[in-house]
């Protein structure tokens, strides 16, 4: 278990409040099972997987620029 400072936890706190913003959404247990087994096929993790579906589909809406290819 790694012991994380006073310091560590306001800068982390603060971070949270001025640049992430959550969001908790639920699914219905008919699509529960699907999306776990995507989310296993793809080695992400939940969260990351549904943020770059969002991702993606915001790009594909136009509401965010397209990724350039590095």
């Amino acid at each position: 278990m790694r012991i994380v400072s006073e310091a560590q936890k306001r800068a982390t706190a603060k971070y949270k409040k001025d640049k992430v913003d959550a969001v908790t959404f639920s699914f219905d247990k008919e699509n529960s099972i699907p999306f776990q087994k995507a989310v296993e096929a793809s080695g992400k993790s939940k969260a990351s997987y549904v943020r770059d579906a969002i991702e993606e589909q915001l790009r594909e809406d136009g509401f965010l620029s397209r990724r350039k290819n590095i």
